[in-house]
């Protein structure tokens, strides 16, 4: 019988920002990228490729920098609703392996495994599973940390480069003491970071060193003194906790070729205009708000606000054009478009005794169409104007 106590997995998507654009556009796959935090010339870097650190760039780098010193390197606006929906998918990926799991922003997640040993032959093994079903399914890289708690998993995947590595139990001192200091959590804040620089405590073994009398570490630290402490020696009793959940759907289409080409552009809105309505159709749905972003080929991204108040294919088609015009003012090179709906609906349809026949037959024809999707996929039929190709 298996009777080992530790029981968190902290589950970490290495660079997942630049992942996750690469699955959405597989041209990104060996190319240098910096993800930009603002459409404006003043924007930083908040994430970047390995190829790009191998150009000497790195976070926090302004966008005027980074064109100047690598003008190689693909920058893409920061897309939180591409993110979030990437972050769904691994989400539901890594709860089939145990009951409890809590995202920890993007990319990160913890899983308490607590009992499944009668699952699972061994920790490990359950670790190794995760991971490789991340990569079958979602066609992403990700690395295991395991421990009894979550402070020492989630650092185990930010020091540790190995896929999988696991802290036996009464072994977190030793696993922290040669580790610099900064990767303490409780190192952010000001006070302490201001202490350890000014003691020269590089190490977690300077900091277990200082905190571990209690009067010492009241009179060094006080009132985190404590806090210091117990995340020096691995210490952390938090329970992992299930997530609230946002409810999104989101369709994006990178281009074959960045292009300005108006009648290809309004194309592909038509195209993700029909595959969201027909999301909403079979949810019987409707959005109070719905976000179409135009994003350029240097970068920068603008986007329009609006609403779905109907779900046929043409009232959603006719907001999502209105949406566009109101996106793209400029003439840059367009790379992607992506449409994020969310503040759902419950659609209940009521007849205006003066209403026009006409949204009855678009209702008619969406509900055609959508039983045609539902047995043959979606793209068997599509407008006319989806089958325009870059010349």
């Amino acid at each position: 019988m298996n009777t080992m106590i530790t029981k968190v997995f902290h589950i970490r998507l290495p660079r997942f920002l630049v992942q996750a654009e690469r699955v959405m556009d597989p041209r990104l796959s060996s190319r240098a990228v910096g993800i930009v935090s603002s459409d404006r010339s003043n924007g930083t870097l908040v994430a970047i490729s390995a190829e790009a650190a191998e150009e000497g760039i790195h976070p926090g780098m302004p966008v005027s920098l980074v064109q100047k010193m690598s003008p190689r390197t693909v920058l893409l606006p920061a897309n939180s609703s591409l993110y979030h929906k990437v972050n769904n998918i691994i989400f539901d990926v890594v709860s089939s392996f145990c009951p409890v799991v809590e995202p920890s922003g993007f990319g990160q997640f913890y899983l308490d495994m607590h009992g499944m040993t009668s699952v699972y032959d061994s920790y490990r093994r359950a670790g190794e599973m995760v991971a490789q079903s991340i990569r079958r399914k979602a066609d992403l890289s990700s690395q295991v940390g395991i421990s009894r708690n979550k402070l020492v998993s989630a650092i185990t995947t930010r020091v540790v480069p190995e896929r999988l590595y696991s802290v036996e139990n009464g072994e977190e001192v030793n696993f922290l003491s040669p580790l610099v200091s900064q990767h303490l959590p409780i190192v952010g804040e000001k006070p302490v970071q201001t202490t350890i620089r000014d003691l020269n405590a590089k190490f977690v073994q300077n900091v277990q060193e200082l905190t571990l009398s209690q009067y010492a570490r009241e009179v060094i630290f006080g009132k985190l003194g404590s806090q210091v402490y117990r995340q020096a020696y691995g210490i952390d009793t938090s329970a992992v906790k299930p997530p609230k959940i946002r409810d999104h759907i989101v369709e994006r289409k990178v281009l074959d070729a960045d292009t300005n080409d108006e009648d290809m552009l309004m194309a592909e809105v038509q195209l993700l205009a029909d595959q969201v309505a027909f999301q909403l159709r079979r949810q019987s749905r409707i959005a109070r708000k719905a976000v179409l972003s135009v994003h350029y080929a240097d970068g920068y991204e603008s986007s329009a606000t609006g609403s779905l108040l109907h779900h046929s294919d043409q009232a959603v088609i006719q907001e999502f054009q209105h949406l566009y015009h109101r996106a793209n003012r400029r003439r840059n090179r367009v790379r992607a478009i992506m449409a994020d709906v969310f503040d759902f609906r419950q659609f209940a349809r009521q007849m205006d005794l003066f209403e026009d026949a006409i949204p009855e037959k678009d209702d008619n024809l969406s509900r055609q169409l959508d039983k045609i999707r539902s047995k043959y996929g979606f793209d068997v039929i599509m407008p006319a104007t989806g089958l325009i190709k870059a010349a």
